[in-house]
């Protein structure tokens, strides 16, 4: 097994904690509006510290740890990543997405997009939830990877608005934040 990417985020860059630096370092930033006006944003729930992938000839590995206490996976866009393996149809150039619909009896579900904010299961794919960590394993196969393969990822929580590509600005937490991937070659 080989460990390609080992990524720390900026730790306290949820949406809600994006809010409370800016009130402090920059007031009249967030204060500037009009009158007494004050903008809030609490969609920070899982704040991600810590994603590693690794593989072997058959899968690939996702861990991810967050600051604190992973919450129960059956909130709204829960842990999702999302995959660009460069096939089309795309959503903003992903192609897969794990995890969109609520995971049942242990299992996440894997979507293909069809174009556009529309998807379909793919396949079921186990996960392990302790704490602040948590694991899955996605059989190569279900991708279309052979070998060698490349891909770019995003792991996002608690976003607001389904099929808005900007609410990984603005609300819950990205990693990394907004547009950007991380990228992932063997």
């Amino acid at each position: 097994m080989h460990i390609r990417i080992s990524s720390e985020e900026q730790i306290g860059i949820s949406a809600a904690s994006q809010h409370a630096i800016l009130t402090t370092a920059a007031p009249n930033c967030m204060r500037g509006g009009f009158g007494d006006l004050f903008y809030e944003n609490t969609t920070g729930r899982n704040d991600f510290s810590v994603m590693k992938v690794a593989q072997d000839a058959e899968d690939l590995y996702f861990y991810v740890r967050t600051v604190a206490t992973i919450t129960s996976p059956d909130g709204y866009h829960w842990m999702n990543l999302f995959l660009r393996t460069n096939g089309t149809p795309d959503w903003y150039g992903y192609d897969f997405a794990l995890n969109r619909i609520s995971p049942a009896n242990g299992e996440m579900i894997l979507e293909k997009c069809l174009g556009g904010w529309n998807w379909t299961e793919t396949a079921r794919i186990p996960f392990r939830l302790h704490g602040n960590e948590m694991h899955l394993r996605i059989p190569r196969n279900t991708l279309g990877f052979v070998s060698p393969c490349a891909f770019e990822f995003k792991w996002a929580d608690n976003y607001q608005s389904e099929g808005d590509v900007s609410a990984f600005y603005a609300d819950g937490d990205a990693a990394p934040l907004g547009r950007l991937n991380f990228i992932y070659s063997e």
